[in-house]
């Protein structure tokens, strides 16, 4: 036997599975897209799927005709499906871990925790268990019907395999999911020219990752041609997002969007506008009422919006304010693009890596002794 193959049977036996298909287990990756369509052998289980509780797959699915659905009416059963698969936290730093989900009729089950949700358990050498992620849990609040959800999960640098759970896991009610995709980050991040942080919604549930919500604002599934987007309706609606960068790195900005309107009344437009402080958050003088970017009103279909404004010298942070004064009406924004101009890689920068900004510091001046 191998040792990958040696590797798979006892990450089966971890994951409470039949070690028949364990050595592919134990030598793929994560899958880039599970939509739940393949059975070669016919046996009603996936393709790379095990120990499956309550769930079966199921027509109906968001991105193929199939899904996966568990449903479970006695809280605590652990209605749910494994898959295994190889992660270097050497090379790997984070899951971006994402999929459809559809919930019905869910309630936590008799212990907390017992929730509907997806669990990654990350293992080490000899398979000693290194950390966990979670994503969810989901319940009613998710919204009817196919919701997207998606979140970055941290990879344990000790890691070299996982075991990826699903289901209600112990919850009672109804959980189809569809459209699986898990998405490696090198160690290090990925650099983006993008200023805006989850500019496109995709990361998040009812709120989207990096964004702050007021009343009437909320993250909505579908988006145009994506699995998100941004919906302010009603009275006083707000949303708003920093820019990953300190305004002193900019001169221009360049800010293009996808937006969508129904029945918002000329007198009270809703608004696109950039926030300009200082580094004690103070609005800089005279851009009390921030920088004007878009105004929307009536009602139109999705469309492709783009302008180009200055940024203040004086500007420590830059927020996107999205709000709507009417009392009636929607508007939908998604893939929201914020570069600066005209040379986007002047300001590139890696999400989720803090460093200190030092591009204008003093050169340090060494002195010939010692100062009494």
């Amino acid at each position: 036997m191998t040792p990958a193959f040696l590797r798979g049977l006892v990450l089966a036996w971890v994951a409470g599975i039949s070690t028949a298909p364990a050595q592919d287990a134990g030598q793929a990756g994560p899958p880039a897209l599970e939509d739940f369509e393949s059975d070669r052998d016919g046996d009603g289980v996936p393709e790379g799927w095990y120990n499956l509780r309550d769930a079966t797959v199921s027509d109906g699915g968001q991105v193929g005709a199939k899904c996966l659905k568990f449903t479970n009416e006695r809280p605590g059963r652990q209605a749910r499906a494994s898959r295994a698969f190889a992660v270097d936290g050497r090379r790997t730093e984070s899951l971006i871990v994402g999929l459809w989900v559809k919930v019905d009729g869910i309630s936590t089950g008799e212990r907390l925790g017992e929730d509907a949700s997806l669990q990654i358990d990350f293992f080490g050498e000899g398979l000693v268990a290194s950390g966990r992620g979670v994503v969810g849990p989901w319940t009613n609040g998710l919204g009817k019907g196919w919701i997207w959800v998606a979140k970055k999960v941290p990879v344990p640098p000790a890691t070299r395999d996982a075991i990826m759970t699903t289901g209600l896991m112990g919850a009672i009610g109804t959980l189809q999911i569809d459209g699986l995709t898990i998405e490696a980050v090198p160690v290090g991040g990925v650099s983006t020219t993008n200023l805006l942080p989850n500019g496109d919604l995709e990361l998040g549930t009812v709120e989207p990752q990096d964004w702050t919500l007021g009343d009437n604002a909320t993250r909505v599934s579908p988006g145009r041609n994506s699995g998100a987007c941004l919906q302010l309706s009603g009275p006083y609606a707000r949303a708003s997002a920093d820019f990953g960068v300190s305004g002193s790195r900019l001169s221009e900005v360049q800010v293009e969007l996808d937006v969508q309107a129904t029945g918002i009344r000329a007198s009270a437009p809703a608004r696109a506008s950039l926030v300009v402080s200082d580094d004690q958050g103070t609005p800089l003088a005279g851009y009390a009422d921030g920088i004007p970017l878009f105004r929307w009103a009536s009602a139109f279909d999705w469309k492709h919006e783009k302008v180009t404004v200055r940024i203040p010298s004086a500007s420590a942070r830059v927020t996107l304010v999205i709000d709507t004064p009417s009392t009636r009406g929607t508007v939908k924004l998604d893939n929201v693009v914020v570069t600066s101009s005209p040379d986007p890689e002047l300001a590139s920068w890696t999400p989720d890596h803090i460093e200190t900004d030092t591009h204008d510091w003093k050169p340090l001046e060494t002195a010939d002794g010692i100062v009494k």
